[in-house]
């Protein structure tokens, strides 16, 4: 499994209005996800970084890219999210973008290994205030019990240093809830030791269509 270290950031809305009823399990996150948007039922963890960042869902209406090989590509939704894929990597981006805040989530794929990243990070004054990732390993063939899926999950805020601080890591099931840590090589427990590297807007290099 690869490590997807921040491509680009986006969050997700569709519609003017926002219902945050939960979306019923889909067969892997990124599907859960995409059925929640064309519902307009935002994800639980999403409404609760919302609200710590301090970002109304409700009267921000989100900007949208997704990225089917190298480049970024701004899109009015993600109904078609998967339908331009050209390789087996893919990312969206959602970003919602305030007055002196703005929230940005992205998905980024590896499709053939069953890899799915989902980041979120909170600005203020365009410099990021937190930011958290949870890194999902699906098996493409489940042979055994011990070869299940399993997401690895990270919070940091900035500290008064400037610097990312971690404040929570741990494992999570594909409902996001806190499950045993599965066996693991050593190589991938290295590759889940990382901080993200990006500090500003700038830094995150997203589509100028989706800057405020």
């Amino acid at each position: 499994m690869k490590i997807w270290l921040p491509i680009l950031i986006v969050f997700a809305g569709l519609g003017s209005s926002i219902s945050f009823s939960q979306v019923a399990p889909q067969n892997d996150p990124f599907s859960r996800y995409l059925a929640g948007l064309k519902a307009n039922r935002p994800e639980a963890a999403l409404v609760r970084v919302a609200q710590e960042c301090g970002v109304d869902l409700k009267s921000i209406k989100p900007g949208y890219a997704q990225r089917p090989n190298t480049q970024w590509i701004p899109v009015k939704d993600l109904s078609a999210a998967l339908n331009d894929q050209e390789t087996d990597f893919y990312a969206t981006l959602a970003v919602w973008s305030g007055v002196n805040s703005g929230l940005v989530e992205q998905w980024s794929m590896e499709l053939d290994t069953g890899s799915y990243v989902r980041s979120f990070f909170c600005f203020r004054d365009q410099k990021i205030r937190f930011a958290e990732t949870i890194d999902w390993s699906i098996p493409v063939e489940v042979k055994s019990e011990t070869n299940q899926a399993w997401g690895f999950e990270q919070r940091w805020k900035i500290g008064l240093d400037g610097k990312y601080e971690s404040v929570l890591r741990r494992f999570v099931n594909l409902s996001e809830e806190p499950m045993v840590a599965p066996k693991l090589d050593a190589e991938t427990i290295k590759q889940l030791d990382w901080s993200p590297m990006v500090r500003t807007w700038e830094d995150m290099k997203l589509p100028a269509a989706l800057l405020p």
